[in-house]
């Protein structure tokens, strides 16, 4: 079945209201490195080992999506 230009338009915008903005994105990547930093701080007894923290799940995928409601918060998980 051949996609009409109007559905190919609701799917652009269904993609777009579910995606994970940028901004959210640069900030998870950012709180991440900054917990491993964290760790690596001088005062820190694991000042000497190799810490490192990385994303999980859906945002390690790429499949995260936007809470249903603004008062809502992300899902994602970590390793380390």
């Amino acid at each position: 079945m051949k996609q009409t230009s109007i559905q190919k338009n609701i799917l652009s915008e269904m993609i777009e209201q579910l995606d994970l903005p940028a901004s959210v994105d640069r900030k998870v990547r950012d709180k991440y490195i900054s917990l491993s930093n964290w760790f690596g701080r001088e005062n820190s007894s694991l000042k000497d080992i190799s810490i490192d923290i990385f994303s999980q799940g859906s945002f390690a995928l790429g499949t995260t999506i936007r809470p249903l409601k603004e008062d809502e918060e992300y899902d994602l998980d970590m390793g380390c």
